[in-house]
């Protein structure tokens, strides 16, 4: 909730922005139906919302991030002979919270789009800024794909090394020992590959749904010219279609009926709203995803000095 109430010349997920725009739609439809509203929700209950939502994510991203954390912490140890690699792992690791510095303003858009770096300008303009503060989180979540097996191959050597701190014990060790501490880690094994992909497949979602309905594109109409796809709806019409009060009995008055409710709805849900609460969640998962990860590398790392 402390979040939701930074000033947008901090963080601009663009909520303000996103409220007044499904207000004034929202209000203009019940108004064409007849209902005297002045809006269907109040700011404080729409953050409510996202506040509850930030939490139930914020509690299932928790051991995922602890997991990867500790898989990029033995990494580390097994690719100590591998500069790239190892400079992959921490590139990989510190990716959540480059993506949350994008929204940022003084750090994000102060210095891509207004800063002057001497002979070469500013470095991008607004509507370039938008597509690269899109393509980043994917491309930074397709390098986690791509180090899929450093990390599980890490999780796996976790039964060699039980099997050596078992035998570097007093004592004989009976066989079923070793095959229990090696089974443990080969039937988990399943769980922690979910624990590292579910979290990559929400995002890219949030990704491409923050492409889609917020009227983003991948490409900026400065790069690519006429080859960018859409270009945002910022306005709110003014004329709502009226729902039919009786439905049709035929297929195609269903159909005429149903098409004039998806429009009006488009005119509540505008690009503008998708793109303030698709921005947050996508910053909300980075940051979740960063701290637990930051927590578990702090533990474990402390865990293995002790130990």
């Amino acid at each position: 909730m402390g979040i939701l109430i930074v000033d947008e010349s901090v963080l601009e997920f663009g909520l303000e922005e996103a409220y007044s725009n499904f207000t004034l739609g929202a209000s203009l439809f019940l108004a064409r139906q007849g209902i005297d509203s002045s809006g269907p929700a109040s700011k404080i209950t729409l953050k409510l919302i996202l506040a509850l939502w930030s939490a139930v994510i914020g509690g299932c991203f928790v051991f995922p991030g602890l997991r990867l954390a500790q898989m990029y912490n033995d990494a580390q140890k097994y690719c100590i002979d591998n500069f790239i690699i190892r400079m992959l792992l921490h590139v990989n690791f510190v990716a959540p919270l480059l993506v949350m510095l994008l929204w940022l303003k003084p750090v994000g858009r102060e210095v891509f789009t207004k800063v002057q770096w001497g002979q070469y300008g500013i470095l991008m303009s607004a509507e370039a800024f938008e597509s690269f503060r899109l393509l980043l989180p994917l491309l930074l979540s397709v390098l986690r794909l791509c180090l899929t097996s450093v990390h599980m191959q890490a999780y796996l050597n976790l039964a060699h090394e039980r099997i050596q701190l078992l035998r570097n014990e007093a004592g004989r060790i009976a066989n079923i020992e070793l095959q229990r501490k090696v089974a443990r880690v080969f039937y988990y094994s399943s769980v922690v590959m979910l624990h590292y992909i579910l979290p990559i497949i929400l995002l890219l979602n949030i990704i491409f749904l923050l492409k889609t309905l917020g009227g983003l594109s991948w490409c900026s109409d400065s790069l690519c010219g006429q080859f960018s796809q859409y270009v945002p709806e910022t306005s709110t019409p003014t004329v709502l279609a009226k729902l039919p009060e009786a439905i049709g009995s035929s297929l195609k008055d269903v159909s005429e009926q149903f098409h004039v409710a998806l429009s009006s709805l488009k005119l509540v849900f505008t690009p503008v709203f998708f793109k303030g609460i698709l921005s947050y969640a996508l910053w909300w998962l980075c940051g979740v995803n960063f701290a637990s990860q930051a927590f578990g590398l702090t533990y474990y790392s402390y865990f293995s000095e002790h130990r």
